[in-house]
């Protein structure tokens, strides 16, 4: 015998004003670990991605906190993962970019970044090279080439000077 429509809008209703959940919804913690058994995630991003399942704030925090103390979320490692996939594309100003994105700790991305301004006009030649190749004397391709290394974060310099062939030393 299948419930009414009434009967269970009914239960909906009890379980909401008990507080109880669902049946068959996962929990918040359940919910944590399954994002970040896909990929890691920042604190901040998780906390966005849990907050309309939660009940209160507190039962957030303490999912949180659960996750951070079993290490299943790391800020740090969460840092480390996104210099990795995309220092090789993206300039300096993008990477500070997604660290402001994501609410990194200061004093983590500091480092990341002193690290990687090393090696910036090394990757900005490489984009450049995948992406044109050869130098232009059109003022229409040299803007188009300028504005792609700019919307990847590259410093303006640099870009100039990769465009008009100096060498990066």
């Amino acid at each position: 015998m299948t419930k009414s429509t009434l009967q269970r809008l009914e239960e909906k209703l009890e379980q909401i004003e008990s507080g109880a959940r669902p049946k068959g919804n996962i929990s918040l913690l359940g919910r944590g670990i399954r994002y970040l058994s896909m990929r890691e995630h920042s604190e901040a991003e998780l906390r966005k991605k849990l907050s309309p399942h939660a009940i209160s704030e507190e039962e957030l925090e303490n999912a949180i906190l659960k996750l951070k103390v079993k290490n299943f979320l790391s800020n740090e490692r969460f840092t480390e993962n996104l210099v990795h996939k995309k220092s090789q594309g993206l300039g300096l100003y993008r990477l500070a970019q997604e660290f402001r994105k994501h609410e990194l700790d200061q004093e983590i991305t500091t480092q990341y970044l002193k690290d990687l301004k090393v090696t910036e006009p090394a990757r900005a030649l490489d984009v450049w090279k995948k992406k044109f190749g050869t130098l232009t004397n059109d003022p229409k391709e040299l803007a188009k080439q300028i504005r792609f290394l700019v919307s990847r974060g590259f410093d303006q310099e640099l870009i100039y000077r990769i465009v008009r062939g100096k060498t990066l030393d």
